[in-house]
C-alpha cells in the first residue's frame, strides 16, 4: 500500500490492484492513457515510460496523467522503441534494470538519436548510479530531468513531474 498527500493535505491510501502486481500485462502493445481534459499547456505532451515492472509503471502513469500528461507505458524495450518512433515524447521515463537490456543502453541509443525529449530515471539502484547515470545522460546531450529510487515516493514523483510541467510551460 502507497499513501499519497492531495492538493489538501489529506493523506489517501493507493493500493496496488492485483492486476498491477503482474509481470506483464498480456499484451505485447503498450498501454495508453489519454489525457484528461485539464487546464495547462502540458496537456496533451506525452510522456513516454519504460519499466519492467507493471506496477512501478502504472503508479508513473497514473501521476502523470494526473498532471496533465498524455502518457504511453511500456515494459520492453521493442515496446519502447516502438512507441518512441510514432510519437514525440516529451518526456521519458527510464527504468535501469531491466531483462534484456539496461537503461544505459538505451540512454546511448537515446543520446545517438540526438532526442530532445526530458529523461527521468527511476530505478531501485543506489543514489550514486543514478546520478552517474544521470552524468552520463548529459554528457550524451540529453536533457536530464531528475532521477528517482524506487520504491517510489508519490509526493516526490508528483513534485517532480509538475515541476516538468512548469518548464514546458515557462
Amino acid at each position: 500500500m502507497f499513501e499519497h498527500q492531495d492538493e489538501r493535505g489529506v493523506v489517501l491510501p493507493f493500493v496496488l490492484r492485483d492486476e498491477d502486481r503482474t509481470q506483464g500485462s498480456g499484451s505485447d502493445a503498450p498501454t495508453e492513457v489519454p489525457t484528461p481534459p485539464v487546464a495547462g499547456e502540458a496537456v496533451g505532451a506525452t510522456f513516454l515510460i519504460i519499466d519492467d515492472e507493471p506496477a512501478i509503471g502504472r503508479l508513473i502513469q497514473r501521476v502523470a496523467v494526473g498532471c496533465g500528461y498524455s502518457v504511453t507505458m511500456t515494459t520492453t524495450a521493442d515496446q519502447f522503441m516502438d512507441a518512441l518512433a510514432a510519437k514525440d515524447p516529451a518526456v521519458i521515463v527510464l527504468d535501469l534494470a531491466m531483462p534484456g537490456v539496461d537503461g544505459v543502453e538505451l540512454l546511448r541509443f537515446l543520446g545517438a538519436s540526438k532526442c530532445k525529449a526530458q529523461i527521468l530515471i527511476v530505478s531501485g539502484f543506489d543514489s550514486r548510479v543514478l546520478e552517474t547515470t544521470a552524468e552520463l545522460g548529459s554528457a550524451l546531450g540529453l536533457r536530464m530531468a531528475g532521477t528517482l529510487e524506487k520504491p517510489l515516493r508519490i509526493a516526490e514523483l508528483r513534485a517532480l513531474i509538475e515541476a516538468l510541467v512548469e518548464r514546458r510551460i515557462s
